[in-house]
This record gives C-alpha cells, sequence and structure tokens, in this order.
C-alpha cells in the first residue's frame, strides 16, 4: 500500500478508536449505569479510554514520521493497544453475580479499530533501509 493510504486510513482508525473509547460500552439495567471509556460510572476498572486516547497519539505520531524506529514503535505500540483493547472487552463485558452487563457499540469500536490500527501498522512501510557496506 500506498504511505498515503496507510496514513489515510490510520487515522480515520484514530478517529473511529478516539470516538469509541467516548461512546458507551456496556450497559448495567439493574443498577442503571452506562459505563464509558472515559466515565467508569462506579466500576473500579479506572477510565481506560484515557490509555487508548493516548496510545492513538502515538500511532498517529509514529505512522507520520520516516524512521525506521517509529515504525518499530508503531508496532510495538499498537500491540499494546491490541492487548489494552481485548483486556477492557473481557473485564468490563464479564457477568458477575448473575447478571450480564448489555454491551454497546464502543466496546466493539475499540476492539476493532485497535485489531486494524494493528494489521495496518504492518503496511506502512515507506522506510528504505539501506544496505550494509562490506
Amino acid at each position: 500500500m500506498k504511505h498515503k493510504v496507510v496514513v489515510f486510513l490510520g487515522v480515520f482508525l484514530i478517529f473511529i478508536l478516539v470516538i469509541s473509547s467516548c461512546a458507551a460500552w456496556v450497559i448495567i439495567a439493574s443498577k442503571n449505569m452506562k459505563i464509558t471509556g472515559l466515565d467508569p460510572a462506579v466500576s473500579n476498572y479506572g477510565s481506560p479510554g484515557y490509555l487508548h486516547i493516548l496510545f492513538a497519539s502515538v500511532i498517529l505520531l509514529c505512522m507520520l514520521i520516516p524512521k525506521i524506529w517509529a515504525k518499530r514503535t508503531l508496532f510495538f505500540v499498537s500491540t499494546l493497544n491490541v492487548a489494552w483493547a481485548v483486556r477492557n472487552f473481557l473485564l468490563i463485558t464479564i457477568c458477575s453475580g448473575g447478571e450480564c452487563p448489555v454491551k454497546q457499540w464502543g466496546i466493539f469500536g475499540v476492539l476493532i479499530s485497535a485489531v486494524l490500527l494493528f494489521g495496518l501498522s504492518f503496511f506502512d512501510t515507506k522506510i528504505k533501509v539501506p544496505a550494509k557496506k562490506n
């Protein structure tokens, strides 16, 4: 893929990730609570959406820098972002006490955009590594 297409798709996916971090993740009907990535209501998991936004900003910065260390950092940070998204999906949507929260589109948007950003990190190959001189 061309670098411009990769950056465009990356910016689009980062936009989806940030919007999904702000949206509702789960609704607990019996307690009438809506848990988002930035407002955890009464859950003990903190605000995991802020870390997604931090990862998204580092990913965007690394996509724009044409250095090999930036591409390696892009791969590493996007891997951390996927791991954090899977952790959030597993912990926040779990049933406890016989009550299962209703999953909303925000948690799926975070998970899907994080996985697609990880996949996109393989295609960002604008850097040409010079051959070693003997």
